[in-house]
């Protein structure tokens, strides 16, 4: 009687260690996600106010979500096939107050994760596979409407709306025609009054053409044409530039008289 007691008491005192040793594991998470909107490059980001967030337990390699349309209908489509699945397996729930908006609980070894933004008209998806005993995990998903479809941080955010920024005209630069300077109007030379100079020169040219026509008659060898020599000193007297010619008037031939008298004399 007191080994049985003995027995009992011995396991009794065991049990907790043996209750340590068959621990449930725990077989979900609770996958709670933080969401916030962008709308501009440069612009704040901002808690998101609607989202709708489901699961599937299938595997992104093989499933897809195919448009804005389908995320919001809660429509999946296989790669391969072309089958759709319209029945998520999990629906996530959505607290606008709490610090991760979005809770939504993953019993499969793996998950497909749908989060689609009304707001902005986006939405992401990624693969989840399931951990051991972690309970809980908490994350941070940014969406930005300006921005193309691109994967960041596990997630893929799909932006069917995209345009692309539309670059501002340039206005063509002003075509300068080439300045050539005016042509110089050359005013018309009026010839200066007649000054003194003037009338001079103008003397000047009727003297030497009075000259040459005394030389033409010295030359002609008429004795002592007294009234075109008379004639050509008075003209040599009046003109004021008659020495400007350079030229001496040639000393006239001796006459026959003029010999003879040498002759007599020797």
């Amino acid at each position: 009687m007191k080994r049985s007691l003995r027995y009992i008491v011995c396991i009794m005192a065991f049990m907790p260690l043996l209750q340590g040793c068959f621990k449930d594991v725990v077989e979900y998470t609770d996958f709670r996600i933080s969401v916030y909107d962008q709308t501009e490059s440069n612009g704040e980001f901002v808690r998101s106010t609607d989202l709708e967030t489901y699961a599937f337990y299938v595997d992104t390699t093989q499933w897809t979500v195919k448009s804005y349309e389908d995320a919001l209908a809660r429509r999946i489509t296989n790669k391969t096939t072309g089958k759709t699945q319209t029945e998520p397996d999990a629906v996530g729930e959505f607290y606008a107050d709490d610090e991760y908006q979005v809770t939504i609980r993953l019993e499969s070894e793996m998950s497909m994760i749908v989060v689609v933004n009304p707001t902005l008209k986006l939405f992401a998806y990624r693969n989840y596979k399931l951990p051991i005993n972690l309970p809980a995990v908490d994350t941070k998903l940014y969406m930005a409407s300006w921005r193309q479809s691109h994967s960041v941080a596990g997630w893929r955010v799909v932006n069917n709306f995209y345009e692309p920024p539309t670059e501002e005209p340039t206005p063509p630069a002003d075509e300068e025609e080439p300045t050539t300077p005016p042509a110089d109007e050359e005013e018309p030379t009026t010839p200066p009054a007649d000054d003194g100079e003037g009338g001079n020169e103008g003397e000047g040219d009727n003297n030497e053409g009075d000259n040459n026509e005394g030389d033409n008659n010295e030359g002609d060898g008429n004795e002592g044409n007294g009234n075109n020599d008379d004639n050509n000193e008075g003209e040599g007297e009046g003109d004021g530039d008659g020495e400007d010619n350079g030229e001496d008037e040639p000393a006239a031939p001796p006459t026959d008289e003029d010999d003879n008298t040498e002759n007599n004399a020797r």
